[in-house]
């Protein structure tokens, strides 16, 4: 998933409050492949079977990005609570992150 992707329902939702994960993690849910024998789409087992060698990245590069692209979001629509959180992850002003 790009980060695009991964930005897109914060950015078009506009939720109150949203999360960002700080690090990259493993995500595997392969196992959920040997607990079924049927299947709707010849993609799903392959897709779960390829999660045991995924790991979802956020690089420091992604991280600030989507903080600028937040940041940005949240002086363009006066949001003053995701202002808040983005200052106060980066300890900095308003102005100062983006």
């Amino acid at each position: 998933m790009t980060l695009d992707q991964r930005l897109a329902p914060a950015l078009t939702v506009a939720p109150e409050i949203a999360s960002m994960n700080m690090g990259s993690f493993n995500f595997n849910i392969s196992a959920a492949a040997e607990k079924r024998t049927e299947w709707r789409y010849s993609w799903e087992k392959p897709y779960l079977e390829a999660s045991k060698d995924l790991i979802l990245s956020n690089t420091f590069t992604q991280i600030e990005r989507g903080m600028r692209e937040l940041a940005r979001w949240a002086l363009a629509s006066n949001s003053n609570a995701t202002m808040w959180v983005i200052c106060t992850i980066w300890r900095t002003s308003p102005i100062e992150a983006w």
